[in-house]
């Protein structure tokens, strides 16, 4: 059995409100992405480019624009600080390591941008620094 593995939730919402990049490439994005992990949901909301909320789910029983996530085992590899070959990003990752990204594709390609600095700060978030 896979260890379990939950995204930092707060530790990402801050991460991405101090990211210039984000704000950058997110500004004008209204979207509710679902991610998921194993069997784990999220809920990330952006308005007008900023997050308004990120916050684990119960259950997968809430309306979203985009579906990103995969198993728990291809997760502890994306977020490696170094990933290995096809985890460097959500997209290769669903053709090579059982990834799904879903929903409306349109938003999603067109934002691609905000979405892998979603993904640079996860990974950020789940390889803090050591002093």
């Amino acid at each position: 059995m896979p260890a379990s593995l939950t995204l930092p939730v707060d530790d990402i919402r801050e991460g991405l409100a101090a990211d210039p990049e984000w704000v950058l490439v997110a500004r004008y994005w209204n979207v509710d992405i679902r991610f998921f992990v194993g069997a784990d949901n999220y809920l990330l909301r952006v308005e007008e480019g900023r997050v308004a909320r990120f916050e684990r789910r119960p259950d997968a029983s809430f309306a979203y624009t985009i579906l990103i996530g995969g198993p728990t085992e291809a997760w502890q590899e994306i977020l490696k600080k170094v990933p290995p070959p096809y985890y460097q990003d959500f997209l290769p990752a669903q053709v090579f390591h059982g990834f799904t990204c879903g929903g409306d594709l349109e938003s999603l390609y067109a934002y691609y941008a905000a979405i892998s600095r979603i993904l640079a700060i996860m990974r950020r978030c789940a390889n803090p620094a050591r002093s």
